[in-house]
């Protein structure tokens, strides 16, 4: 009996000992970094269309489609990850324009999920914090913004309606970024800019490494002369004098309706209420007339006054004029508003002007979603084992000739 017990003791403690030896070699990781030379996984996207789908004509869409597909084959043809999981998606933008002309922009997304040490065991990371994306007829961020000028409305190029292209102003683009400009105007080599940390990632920079691809040879830009861009500040301060115009108009016949109804009645105290909206509606009214003549008098001056020559040069603006209600100083605009001109900036660190190159965007307008140009962005994280894993073992093998040869495909 005694053995017997002897015995028990031995195997409770045997079986202790293989329980725990089981639990240690149960354990995946002890930290995260265990994790990287964990082989990855490529995981289809079970809704992998979003965004404006429904914006899109059905030729449209079925080009789109088939651009779409034909990146997405071309970038998991030499696909390898570890460390974590890679999900893709497709993404339909809204419509924009390039000048005048309608091109439909999307994206093909590869997101990458790294892995987690969470007790024991490898998890994936609830957010991407690396990914590449791909855009055909991507959008460039344009330097005017109508909806940043108060009483916003009635800048469109076709003045009749809330939509289209908007007026030459706010079509103009300016580059803060050089290397970006060059990237874009030759469509060769990339460059990064830094966005910034996230709080998850509080020791780590999000750096942006973006490729521009076009046709060799071909130009997606081109300068705004100082002529067309004088000629396109007076196109502004019409429609500017209208929109203005219009929603004091309606203030000044309200008033007008009210002082009527109210002398009927007898009440004074609410018809002088009224007399006082008319006459500040009159006076802003008054002002508006006097800012627009102030403007247009200083422009006109310049384009009936300067040469040929001189005219016909770059236009460069001062580099804070978007600080300053897009005009020289603060001094201007309080004069007499927006986009008030005394002259052209001509220092070195002067902007220059570009718009959209109009003879190459003019091509594929009856076919808008074939592909004229296309923007590939890599967002890394600095400092990242794991997102340097992806540039050197992937990135790096990116065919992006394969990528640029769907240019024009239908």
């Amino acid at each position: 009996m005694k053995y017997f017990f002897y015995a028990r003791i031995v195997f409770l403690l045997l079986c202790l000992f293989a329980f725990q030896n089981t639990s240690l070699y149960a354990q995946d990781c002890k930290e995260s970094d265990d994790l990287l030379d964990k082989p990855g996984k490529f995981i289809e996207d079970k809704h992998p269309i979003g965004g404006f789908v429904s914006d899109y004509s059905a030729a449209e869409k079925s080009v789109a489609l088939k651009i779409l597909n034909a990146l997405k084959k071309n970038c998991l043809k030499n696909f390898t990850l570890s460390g974590g999981v890679a999900k893709d998606g497709f993404n339909f933008e809204q419509k924009l324009f390039f000048g005048n002309y309608y091109h439909a922009t999307y994206e093909y997304r590869l997101l990458f999920y790294d892995y987690s040490c969470v007790n024991g065991k490898a998890e994936e990371s609830s957010e991407y914090g690396v990914d590449l994306e791909i855009t055909a007829n991507p959008s460039v961020y344009h330097y005017f913004d109508p909806e940043s000028i108060r009483y916003f409305g009635g800048y469109y190029a076709d003045a009749s309606k809330n939509s289209g292209p908007y007026i030459g102003i706010f079509q103009y683009l300016v580059f803060e970024n050089r290397a970006a400009l060059e990237n874009l105007n030759s469509g060769t080599g990339f460059f990064e800019e830094n966005k910034g940390s996230g709080e998850a990632y509080s020791n780590q920079m999000d750096v942006h490494r973006t490729w521009y691809l076009m046709p060799t040879g071909q130009k997606l830009l081109t300068v705004v002369s100082r002529k067309e861009y004088l000629k396109n500040l007076l196109v502004f301060y019409e429609r500017e004098k209208i929109t203005l115009g219009k929603d004091n108009q309606r203030l000044q016949s309200e008033a007008v309706r009210y002082m009527a109804q109210y002398e009927k009645s007898g009440n004074k105290q609410m018809f002088q209420s009224h007399l006082e909206n008319k006459q500040k509606a009159d006076k802003e009214v008054a002002s508006i007339v006097s800012r627009y003549q102030t403007k247009k008098e200083k422009v006109t001056n310049l384009l009936t006054s300067k040469p040929a020559g001189w005219l016909e040069q770059p236009a460069m603006i001062n580099p804070q004029i978007r600080n300053r209600q897009y005009c020289d100083s603060d001094a201007d605009y309080n004069q007499s508003g927006y986009f008030t001109f005394n002259d052209f900036y001509n220092r070195a660190d002067g902007n220059t002007v570009y718009k959209w190159n109009p003879e190459y965007f003019k091509q594929q307008t009856q076919s808008p979603a074939v592909p004229l140009f296309f923007k590939v962005r890599f967002r890394y994280k600095t400092n990242s084992p794991f997102s340097k894993g992806i540039t050197d073992n992937y990135i790096k093998g990116l065919d992006r000739e394969a990528i640029r040869s769907l240019i024009g495909v239908k």
